[in-house]
C-alpha cells in the first residue's frame, strides 16, 4: 500500500505534532511505502530509507499563523490518486483545502492533534472545508478521549473517532529515591516555547509570592520584555534559554516537581508531561477541561492539579505532593505509570490500526 503522510513541518522540527508524524511514518512503513510532505524554508526531497521519503515545499506565512504553498497545493491535486491512503495531521489548513477539491480521493485518516483556535474570523470561512474533510474521513484519530469529547468540531462524529494516546521512548529514567530537605527550596521545572497560552506570565507572578519555591524555565524562546523583566527581578526564578541536553538532564535530576501552566485547550496533549513521568517527576498541572492533561494526570497518584483562579491552589497542590512520606510514592508512581501507559517500546498502535483499516 502507498500512503501519503501530511504533516506541517519537517521531522527535524521540535514540535510534538512532527514527533508523532515521524512515529506514524515509521510504523506504517514496515509493510507500506510512505511519502511524507510538509512545509519548510526551502524545497527539498529526502529519502529516509527504502520505504520512506520526505518532500518539503517552500512555504510562506500569512497572518503570521498560516503556512501556504502553491506547489504543495498542486502536488496534492495532481497526485492524490497515486495513494491508497492519505493521513493528515491536523490542524493544517492548506492540505485540507486541496483534499476537499479532490474527486474520488483515497481513504483519508484525520489525526486530530488540536482544534483550530486562532484567527477566528478566518476560521469562520474555513469551517466549511473542515466539516467537509471530517465527513469524508474514514477515521479520526485523537490523542486523548477528553480532547475529543470537548471538541466542537468532532464531538458529533464519535462513530469515526479512534483514540491513540501519544507515547515516547523510555530513555534514561531519573528516579527520586530520597525525601527532599524541606528546610531548603522546592524546585519546580517547566519546559516549552513561549506563547501566551502557556501561562508563563501567570506562573511567574504566582511563584514570586513564595520564597521557598524555585522555578526553572527551560525555553529557547525570547520572552516579551514584561516577562523577562519579571524573571530578572525575581530571586527564585531562572530562565535557561540555551541549555544542552546534558544540562536539561541535570536540571530535571535536581528538580522535585514538573509544572505545566497552560491556560487553554491549545495545549492538546503535552508530551513534556510524559517526559517528566519518565524522569520520575510528579506533575503539577493547571486544570483545563478537555485537554490531554486530563488523561495523563492522575491526582493522588502521579501528580496534582491546581487552578490559577483559586487562591492558594498552587501552593496547596505542591504541599500535597511534597508531604513527607508521600513524595517518594508520587515519584515511583510516575515511573510506573509511564511504563504502563506511555512507553513507546510497547506500542504498535499505528501499525495495528492500519492493518485493521485495510481489512
Amino acid at each position: 500500500m502507498k500512503i501519503l503522510n501530511i504533516t506541517k513541518f519537517n521531522f527535524e522540527f521540535s514540535g510534538g505534532v512532527e514527533k508523532e508524524a515521524r512515529e506514524v511514518s515509521r510504523q506504517l512503513s514496515r509493510e507500506n511505502i510512505v511519502e511524507n510532505i510538509c512545509f519548510g524554508d526551502n524545497s527539498l526531497v529526502s529519502k529516509l530509507n527504502e520505504s520512506e521519503k520526505i518532500i518539503q515545499f517552500k512555504s510562506y506565512r500569512i497572518f503570521n499563523k498560516v503556512d501556504v504553498s502553491l506547489s504543495q497545493f498542486l502536488f496534492i491535486l495532481r497526485n492524490h490518486k497515486k495513494y491508497d491512503l492519505i493521513w493528515v495531521h491536523y490542524p493544517n489548513i492548506l492540505p485540507v483545502l486541496s483534499l476537499v477539491l479532490c474527486i474520488n480521493s483515497p481513504k483519508i485518516v484525520l489525526h486530530w492533534h488540536n482544534d483550530i483556535q486562532v484567527l477566528p474570523s478566518l476560521y469562520k470561512v474555513f469551517k466549511i472545508f473542515e466539516t467537509l474533510i471530517i465527513r469524508r474521513a474514514v477515521k479520526i484519530i485523537t490523542t486523548s478521549p477528553e480532547y475529543y469529547k470537548y471538541s466542537n468540531a468532532i464531538s458529533l462524529f464519535g462513530d469515526k473517532v479512534h483514540c491513540i494516546p501519544i507515547k515516547i521512548k523510555q530513555g534514561n529514567t531519573i528516579i527520586k529515591r530520597n525525601i527532599p530537605d524541606y528546610s531548603k527550596k522546592i524546585i519546580l521545572t517547566t519546559i516549552g516555547r513561549y506563547t501566551p497560552y502557556k501561562g508563563y506570565k501567570e506562573l511567574i507572578e504566582e511563584i514570586r509570592k513564595y520564597k521557598n519555591l524555585w522555578l526553572n524555565i527551560i525555553s529557547k524562546s525570547k520572552f516579551p520584555s514584561e516577562i523577562s523583566d519579571s524573571i530578572s527581578n525575581s530571586s527564585n526564578i531562572i530562565h535557561f534559554n540555551n541549555a544542552s541536553d546534558s544540562q536539561i538532564d541535570d536540571i530535571l535530576r535536581n528538580s522535585h516537581i514538573y509544572i505545566m501552566s497552560s491556560l487553554s485547550r491549545n495545549e492538546g496533549y503535552g508530551i513534556v508531561l510524559l517526559e517528566a513521568l519518565r524522569c520520575g517527576l510528579p506533575l503539577c498541572v493547571n486544570k483545563v477541561v478537555g485537554t490531554g492533561s486530563a488523561f495523563i494526570v492522575k491526582p493522588g497518584m502521579n501528580g496534582e492539579y491546581f487552578e490559577f483562579l483559586v487562591e492558594n491552589s498552587l501552593i496547596n497542590s505542591i504541599t500535597k505532593i511534597m508531604h513527607p512520606g508521600k513524595y517518594e510514592k508520587y515519584c515511583a508512581n510516575a515511573v510506573a505509570d509511564f511504563n504502563e501507559r506511555f512507553k513507546l517500546e510497547k506500542s504498535n498502535d499505528y501499525y495495528s490500526f492500519i492493518q485493521n483499516l485495510s481489512k
